[in-house]
């Protein structure tokens, strides 16, 4: 019993850190009616910048989260000023070609700036954990749950109660009713973008390891590939009922 306790446990903590992902995904799909194919290489290639910052220039983990933060904003503002704008919205697969494409390429960019293997960040994280009942809670895992859980609580009072928030609510119920009532388009569409690139840097330089986080090239691009494709079903299974 307490094997399945423990698994339920790791299960709840490792899953709530995932959870970041498909907010991100879920935040372009229904805002923007756009699959983002690239979420997990973009999330990637930001936590390599994490690395390569923090860890093989020696500036610490809080400069590699600073550089690493600014690169997701700064890739989220290109892509949605030079992918999604260009191509414009409404037109599903489109946006659904242009992602994969720079999946590709950023998947491979990252393979030659910094290689392909497992890098640790090694971030700030207590190490040891608590025995609960036979039921072993590891520290560094809760502290990232913890940091996914308010992180996901920020996402939901900037949607709530922000200006922002609520012109991205608008924009998805119904874009040309928003843009008739005076809701900037470009602006909702560039910082979903960049929200969105910001929750998907999370993951990878949040996970891999209980006691050091580290991001792992290989993986990322089967991630990106199935969470891509999980999002193009359900959008094909949502047109189907409503049409």
């Amino acid at each position: 019993m307490s094997t399945f306790f423990q698994a339920v446990v790791t299960g709840l903590m490792t899953g709530g850190v995932y959870a970041l992902l498909a907010l991100s995904i879920a935040l372009i799909f229904k805002t923007m009616d756009a699959v983002n194919f690239a979420t997990a290489s973009m999330g990637a290639f930001c936590a390599f910048l994490f690395f390569q910052v923090g860890t093989v220039l020696g500036l610490g983990w809080g400069a590699g989260l600073a550089v690493s933060a600014l690169g997701a904003v700064l890739l989220g503002l290109a892509v949605e000023r030079g992918i999604v704008r260009p191509l414009g919205g409404g037109d599903l697969f489109r946006l659904v070609l242009a992602t994969m494409g720079l999946d590709i390429l950023l998947n491979n960019g990252t393979q030659l700036l910094f290689g392909s293997g497992v890098q640790n960040i090694n971030a700030p994280l207590p190490s040891g954990g608590w025995d609960v009942a036979g039921v072993n809670v590891d520290l560094a895992r809760l502290t990232i749950l913890g940091i996914a859980v308010a992180g996901t609580a920020v996402i939901a009072v900037v949607l709530r109660y922000t200006n922002l928030g609520v012109g991205m609510r608008a924009y998805a119920q119904d874009p040309q009713a928003a843009a008739l009532m005076g809701v900037p388009a470009r602006t909702v569409s560039r910082w979903t973008w960049v929200i969105s690139s910001l929750l998907g840097l999370y993951l990878p330089a949040s996970t891999e390891g209980a006691a050091a986080s580290s991001a792992t090239f290989s993986a990322w691009i089967y991630l990106g590939m199935a969470t891509g494709s999980a999002a193009l079903l359900l959008t094909s299974f949502i047109r189907r009922e409503v049409e």
